[in-house]
């Protein structure tokens, strides 16, 4: 019988992980701004903003909404992050990106905005023209109902990470994406198609140790299937400490349908 819900601390969750244009996104983030904000008139009130991402130039644009005293919308202030080769500071609202980190750092010294990584590694590049064209789409609050807004997703028939493979990734924290905490990754299991040179790999991918050496838990030859890449059960599972990337990847990936199995820790890692 599942335990999941029912407050055992010792309840395995699943997380699925696939291959796909629209079901891994990179990005979340929350606009929960309600001062002016730079650019803004006097009798100007912040009323939400928005993001956009154009593929071809690599710009992904966040629009500051307002209105004036009438209720007529009033100009957009924008702020404008362009991929290049490497990170440029703001200048006036606009400002260069190379990595994802980049991109959460610069998208959180913006008024109102706060932004963290979904399903890539930090060191993604952003210089990159396959990751998809996103139309105007407002932005979500926080601590709201619906809260932040996941967006930003990859091509993933096209685009290559470092090595030049194509690549499925997933973040996994607990109790969230990003968390911190401690728990056990109990094992992946699942399908994928297009493995000649594949890999499965897990490592830590927290923001404050970015740039330090690699934490790897886990290194395995990816398969067409696997009912357990790590062999384990709950009781032998690994104690990790999250946020972690799941990642799998090979030259000629297709398709990848992957289950990571987890559960609380019941010490620190």
């Amino acid at each position: 019988m599942s335990t999941i819900g029912n407050g055992r601390i010792d309840a395995i969750e699943s997380r699925y992980m696939t291959f796909s244009d629209t079901a891994m996104p990179v990005l979340a983030l929350a606009f929960d701004g309600i001062a002016a904000t730079q650019g803004d008139l006097v009798t100007d009130q912040v009323s939400g903003a928005s993001i956009t991402y154009a593929k071809t130039a690599k710009e992904l644009t966040i629009s500051i909404k307002s209105r004036d005293f009438a209720g007529d919308d009033a100009a957009d202030v924008d702020w404008t992050i362009t991929g290049g080769a490497a990170k440029v500071a703001w200048s006036g609202r606009a400002a260069t990106a190379l990595s994802l980190k980049d991109w959460v750092d610069l998208l959180n010294e913006i008024p109102g905005i706060s932004a963290h990584a979904l399903h890539a590694p930090y060191a993604m590049s952003v210089n990159n023209e396959n990751i998809l064209t996103m139309a105007e789409t407002p932005i979500g609050q926080g601590a709201m109902p619906g809260g932040y807004s996941e967006c930003m997703y990859r091509d993933v028939s096209e685009f290559t990470e470092a090595n030049n493979d194509k690549v499925c990734w997933m973040r996994v924290g607990l109790p969230e994406a990003r968390d911190g905490n401690a728990f056990d990754l109990v094992d992946i299991m699942g399908s994928s198609a297009g493995v000649t040179n594949g890999l499965l790999k897990v490592y830590r991918d927290n923001l404050e140790d970015y740039g330090e050496d690699e934490h790897v838990y886990a290194y395995e030859t990816l398969a067409a299937s696997s009912d357990g890449y790590l062999g384990t059960n709950k009781l032998e599972a690994m104690t990790v400490r999250g946020p972690v990337i799941v990642e799998a990847r090979s030259d000629d990936m297709t398709a990848a349908n992957l289950f990571v199995h987890i559960k609380q820790a019941q010490i620190g890692a």
